[in-house]
C-alpha cells in the first residue's frame, strides 16, 4: 500500500518488476487501483498472484490502463475465472504487444478462455513457458488462436505438448496462420515422430524464419527431417 501510494505520485517510471514479491489480497487490490490509472508504466513483471480473488481484483481494475506494452506473469494459479479476467482485460489493452505467463498452473478450460482472449489482442509475441501445456488439445487451442490473430512470435518451451501435441500446432500453422515467424517447442518431449510435420511448416511456410526445437528427443532421424526442411 505504501509502494502504491508512492507511486501514485510518479509520471516518470516506465517498467515496473515486481517478480520477486508475492503481492495477496489487499497488495493486489492497492497495486491495481493506481496501475488502472497510470499513464507511464509500459512494462510491468508480477509473481505470486496466486488465488481467484487477487487475479480478478487486480485485472479488473488494470483494465483500464492504456499504457501497458508488455506484461509478465511467474508463478500464478489460475482458474476459469481468473482467466475470464485475465482476457477481458487483455481485450482492452490496444498497446500491448507482448504478454508472458511462466511457470504457472492453468487448471479446467482457463487455456482455452485465454486463448479467447490472446486472440482478440493485440499481441505480437506471446510466453506460455512452463506452464503444464500438454498433448493435442492444448495445440488445439492455440491453432484456434492463431487462425485469428496476427501473433508473430509463439514462445510454448518447458511444457508437454508431446509429438501428438507439436504435430497438431505445425498443421494448425501451415493451414491457419499467415503471420508467425518465430516458434520455439523446446523442451517439449517431442520426438523424430512430430519432425515430419515441422518440416513439412518448414518447407510451406513462407513467413516462419526462427524455429527452437532444442533439448527434444530428435534422433538421426528428426535431424534429417529438420534438415529437409532448412534445404527447401
Amino acid at each position: 500500500k505504501v509502494f502504491a501510494s508512492a507511486l501514485e505520485e510518479n509520471n516518470v517510471v516506465e517498467t515496473l518488476i515486481l517478480s520477486c514479491y508475492a503481492i495477496v489480497d489487499d497488495g493486489a487490490f492497492a497495486i491495481g487501483s493506481v496501475l488502472g490509472r497510470n499513464t507511464s508504466i509500459q512494462k510491468l513483471q508480477l509473481k505470486d498472484i496466486r488465488n481467484v480473488r487477487e487475479i480478478t481484483t487486480f485485472f479488473q481494475l488494470l483494465q483500464p490502463n492504456t499504457s501497458i506494452t508488455e506484461l509478465s506473469l511467474r508463478h500464478c494459479s489460475i482458474c476459469p475465472r481468473g482467466a475470464q479476467a485475465i482476457a477481458a482485460s487483455l481485450k482492452e489493452h490496444a498497446k500491448l504487444q507482448e504478454f508472458r505467463l511462466t511457470d504457472s498452473q492453468l487448471s479446467g478450460n482457463s487455456l482455452c478462455i485465454l486463448c479467447h482472449g490472446f486472440k482478440q489482442s493485440k499481441l505480437q509475441r506471446l510466453y506460455l513457458v512452463n506452464d503444464d501445456l500438454a498433448g493435442a488439445e492444448d495445440a488445439r487451442h492455440l491453432v484456434d488462436m492463431l487462425r485469428d490473430c496476427e501473433l508473430r512470435e509463439l514462445y510454448l518451451s518447458e511444457n508437454e505438448l508431446g509429438d501428438e501435441g507439436v504435430a497438431v500446432l505445425a498443421r494448425g500453422i501451415l493451414a491457419e496462420n499467415q503471420s508467425l515467424q518465430h516458434l520455439d517447442v523446446r523442451s517439449n518431449g517431442i520426438t523424430s515422430t512430430s519432425t515430419l510435420c515441422l518440416q513439412g511448416l518448414m518447407t510451406g511456410s513462407l513467413h516462419l524464419v526462427g524455429i527452437n526445437v532444442s533439448n527434444n528427443d530428435l534422433s538421426d532421424l528428426g535431424a534429417t527431417a529438420l534438415a529437409r526442411g532448412l534445404t527447401n
